[in-house]
């Protein structure tokens, strides 16, 4: 495999785990708003 090909993978799964973490970020203010809200 090419060094092209590597650095299109790594950039790949880097923007998958920024993806990830963020989707994880806002599930997880959505559970805490859940949570603290009295209803």
């Amino acid at each position: 495999m090419d060094s092209t090909s590597d650095k299109r993978i790594a950039a790949m799964r880097g923007s998958l785990m920024d993806t990830a973490l963020e989707a994880a970020e806002s599930r997880g203010q959505r559970l805490a708003g859940l949570t603290s809200s009295p209803a």
